[in-house]
């Protein structure tokens, strides 16, 4: 089957997009990459109001591209379709208010039929032992295979937690994280702020909240642009501005 949409579609697409939807990414090497058509798997520090934003404005540029079937791939399971479920009672920073804000907006598209959605999560735990816990190779494997079959028939754009979007093993874990699984075609491509920044999160032994974080050495980049990223596995680090942290869009 072709990845081609008819003409008269490509037509009704090129005028797709808001203002405040190119705003976050207009201009960016990011931008840059979508226009080429090129597959992105995303790595992100969950919890932030940037990056959801940054995400809904390549998915609209890839859209109003008009070229490809666009397929978002996010880091949730099936249940989170439910905008008013559980799923955005959380206290992990995927359940953010600027997360279920992008959630909103990608099942408007699908709705209309301008893109397919993927849930990373749908299927992928493994639960052993007793107390039970994740089989950690098994769930990174189950979460980024499927990633090559979708890059495949379509253009990809995928968002996940940096330790999951990487292509090979991080230091100091001994298995493969899911974009080892997501094929030769795919850039990898890890969000890092250029400056101070915070996130929402619930530390193991601290409380849920906004948390402050510096960029890691070697990782800052100048807002907008991409640097090397093989110091964590990935093909490049993308510089953001100063990162705010989003809170649960249904806080308990």
């Amino acid at each position: 089957m072709s990845r081609y949409f008819p003409f008269a579609v490509l037509m009704i697409l090129a005028g797709f997009g808001s203002p405040a939807d190119a705003a976050a990414c207009k201009g960016s090497a990011l931008h840059d990459l979508v226009e080429r058509g090129q597959d992105l798997y995303l790595g992100e520090i969950h919890g932030t109001s940037e990056v959801p934003a940054l995400v809904r404005c390549l998915v609209a540029a890839a859209i109003a591209r008009g070229q490809e079937r666009v397929i978002v791939s996010l880091e949730h399971d099936l249940t989170a379709r439910d905008l008013a479920g559980e799923d955005w009672r959380g206290t992990d920073g995927r359940s953010s208010a600027a997360m279920w804000e992008l959630m909103s907006y990608v099942l408007e598209e699908e709705k209309a039929g301008r893109l397919e959605l993927h849930f990373q999560l749908h299927d992928v735990v493994v639960l052993v032992g007793d107390p039970p816990r994740v089989d950690p190779v098994a769930y990174e494997r189950r979460m980024g295979e499927p990633l090559r079959a979708l890059a495949a028939r379509g253009q990809l754009i995928a968002l996940s937690g940096n330790a999951h979007a990487a292509k090979e093993a991080l230091p100091g874990l001994d298995y493969l994280p899911a974009g080892a699984y997501a094929g030769p075609g795919v850039i990898h491509i890890a969000l890092q702020p250029a400056e101070g920044s915070a996130s929402w999160s619930c530390p193991m032994n601290g409380a849920c909240g906004a948390h402050n974080f510096q960029p890691g050495s070697g990782m800052g980049a100048k807002p907008d642009t991409l640097t090397d990223g093989k110091l964590l596995s990935y093909d490049f680090f993308y510089g953001m501005p100063r990162l705010t942290a989003s809170p649960p869009k249904r806080p308990d």
